[in-house]
């Protein structure tokens, strides 16, 4: 594993939006299932393969993201306590205790405060694909 201060600055998030066709699926679920049903199985069967897969897609990148979110709570938590225990006992100057937080990350608690926030929101997006995905996968499920 990269050691955290060769880590990129910020993440990089791909955000990948609900297709419309996902949303034209959940407001016209009747025709589809119609569509649906004069699919020959082995068609069929594909196509709920894939609504399979890219449910579980959608569910690997709400995984990785809460390890993001979880990731960036405990470096924060470590900069609390490790400025605690400046104050406390080691005495570092400022420019000291840079130097040794720059040893984990280059990032300060602000830094690393926004991420986490910016991570809450990509789950929340992530999870509103996730439903629809497993939306239009269970009507696929009743053909």
């Amino acid at each position: 594993m990269c050691p955290v201060n060769l880590l990129p600055r910020y993440n990089v998030y791909f955000h990948y939006p609900v297709p419309n066709t996902y949303l034209y699926a959940i407001k016209h679920a009747g025709h589809l299932e119609n569509g649906l049903s004069q699919m020959r199985p082995s068609t069929l069967y594909k196509g709920y393969q894939a609504q399979l897969a890219a449910r579980e897609t959608a569910r690997q990148r709400m995984l990785a993201t809460a390890w993001e979110i979880e990731e960036a709570e405990r470096f924060i938590a470590f900069l609390n306590a490790m400025h605690a225990d400046n104050e406390d006992r080691l005495k570092f100057t400022d420019t000291q205790l840079h130097s040794f937080r720059s040893l984990f990350s280059e990032r300060d608690c602000i830094e690393v405060d926004d991420d986490r926030d910016y991570l809450q929101a990509v789950y929340e997006d992530e999870r509103e694909i996730l439903k629809v995905i497993s939306y239009q996968a269970e009507h696929v499920a009743k053909v």
